[in-house]
């Protein structure tokens, strides 16, 4: 039998975000990361526009977050 492992410790099982995430925390330097940096998901995009925008004194309802968070995507390209 062909053994690819050595231990169980070097088989990795992850979803393609949970291991694009443990690469990059692992090689976070080469990303040109900081060490501690954080990955947001949707609902964290969400609460820190809301909060930017409360602090901007921006008026949500005339301003959508979602509006905004097309808008800063669109950007990005």
């Amino acid at each position: 039998m062909f053994n690819w492992c050595s231990k169980k410790s070097d088989l990795w099982i992850n979803t393609f975000h949970g291991l694009a995430n443990r690469l990059l925390r692992a090689h976070y330097v080469d990303a040109n990361l900081p060490k501690n940096f954080q990955i947001l998901d949707n609902n964290d995009q969400i609460q820190l526009l809301k909060q930017l925008m409360r602090s901007l004194n921006l008026n949500e309802n005339k301003y959508g977050v979602y509006q905004a968070m097309h808008y800063i995507n669109r950007e990005k390209k």
